[in-house]
């Protein structure tokens, strides 16, 4: 991810090149040059059709995502090019009417409730965070770290939930995502949600779950009965969850140090009902149940194969 700075930056940049392009005078060299920045940096690409986006939205031209033949270009404005990129600047700032304004929100060591403008509600796992967006034409949420539980008010605008390598769609429900380094997991309350990742999508219902990893594979879905209440109070449903991504669950929360002799047992399928809230019933469970030895030291514990 880029600093604000150099986001900025590539933003400004952006909307030169797009200003540029659109104020006549491009010449077949300019076309270049603008095919090669693009390239240069997915970041690029991305601000580009951004900036495109936000002029669409203002009803003054139709979005061109990339470059087009010169000769197929028209000038649709009478604007001289400083003209041009002014209005590029004031429809990009207005953009934010739009898109909305992000608002990040973070929880410490404890649970936190979070009351949207629209009348949703986010319960942050502790040590978790979200960026949250509502503007006029989108409600978007960003889970940046741990996990969230969502309560979705019925509204025309989408809600969508971005997480790791793809995003879930709410379609009139109560859900909760959690992020690791292992991937993303999903499970549904009440209503329907959709997982879209570059890999295909999913629709889950009530009482499903899934989870997709960094790459966006998505697993079929399983039986996920978690109730909202035991969601909060720290309890989770697994199932064939890698045990590394449930301790890194309990490291968020507690700080808890995890030795894996056996590097493999990170990826041990773990199923079942948890409590997050104190990580010792889960490592005596899980030595009970599994091939696993577990040695206690300081901080936490060593784990290897049995």
């Amino acid at each position: 991810m880029n600093p604000p700075d150099a986001s900025a930056a590539i933003m400004e940049a952006a909307i030169r090149w797009w200003t540029a392009r659109h104020g006549g005078h491009w010449s077949p060299e300019q076309e270049q040059h603008l095919a090669a920045w693009l390239e240069q940096d997915p970041a690029h690409r991305q601000a580009y059709l951004r900036v495109a986006r936000v002029w669409e939205l203002a009803g003054t031209l139709p979005a061109q995502a990339v470059p087009a033949p010169a000769r197929q270009r028209k000038r649709r404005l009478e604007l001289g090019l400083g003209g041009l990129m002014l209005l590029a600047m004031l429809l990009w700032q207005a953009s934010g009417w739009w898109l909305g304004q992000p608002v990040t929100w973070q929880s410490d060591a404890r649970q936190e409730e979070i009351a949207l403008e629209d009348g949703s509600r986010v319960t942050l796992a502790p040590a978790s965070a979200v960026q949250v967006r509502l503007g006029r034409g989108q409600r978007q949420i960003r889970l940046l770290r741990g996990e969230a539980l969502f309560r979705v008010e019925q509204d025309s605008r989408p809600f969508q939930v971005r997480a790791g390598a793809g995003q879930v769609t709410d379609l009139g429900t109560v859900f909760h995502v959690s992020l690791t380094e292992g991937g993303v997991s999903v499970g549904v309350m009440e209503g329907l949600v959709a997982i879209d990742t570059a890999k295909g999508r999913l629709q889950l219902s009530a009482g499903e779950g899934s989870r997709y990893g960094p790459g966006g594979e998505i697993a079929p879905p399983y039986a996920s009965w978690t109730s909202q209440e035991q969601w909060t109070r720290g309890r989770r449903t697994f199932h064939d969850e890698p045990l590394g991504a449930i301790l890194e669950r309990f490291r968020q929360r507690h700080g808890t140090r995890f030795e894996l002799l056996d590097e493999a047992l990170a990826a041990l399928p773990v199923s079942g009902s948890f409590s997050l809230d104190d990580p010792a019933p889960f490592i005596a469970t899980l030595s009970a149940g599994f091939p696993v030895q577990a040695q206690a030291i300081p901080g936490g514990w060593e784990l290897q194969y049995r």
